[in-house]
């Protein structure tokens, strides 16, 4: 089954968030190391193993969240109503992330349950 977007000959799911002009223009805008999609992969699993090794924990979860955004973004322009604006995908995943993470840390710590006395 080749893409419907590009008409690339094989639609998978390495071609979906990695390869295809849709992916392209999400990663582009995300400002995420050009090496961690560009590099040929067999499938998005050697891709993420690679962005694990390479990124710290922070980076590692704006990476999934802007591969997530490729995922979605493609899936969008097939069955329902393409993005305007591509490049703006990637960084929006990445501010949302960063948004969550700001508000988790803003939380007052919870003090630890106390165990009944017998």
């Amino acid at each position: 089954m080749s893409c419907s977007i590009c008409g690339h000959v094989e639609e998978s799911g390495t071609h979906a968030v990695l390869e295809c002009p849709i992916a392209s223009h999400v990663w582009q805008g995300s400002g995420l190391d050009e090496s961690l999609w560009t590099t040929k992969y067999r499938t998005p699993t050697d891709c993420i193993d690679r962005a694990k090794r390479l990124l710290d924990g922070d980076g590692f979860v704006d990476f999934l969240a802007v591969l997530w955004e490729c995922w979605n973004a493609h899936n969008r322009f097939i069955f329902s109503k393409p993005d305007g604006n591509l490049h703006t995908l990637g960084r929006r995943a990445i501010d949302f992330v960063k948004s969550y993470r700001d508000a988790k840390e803003s939380e007052p710590a919870s003090a630890p349950a106390k165990r009944p006395t017998e």
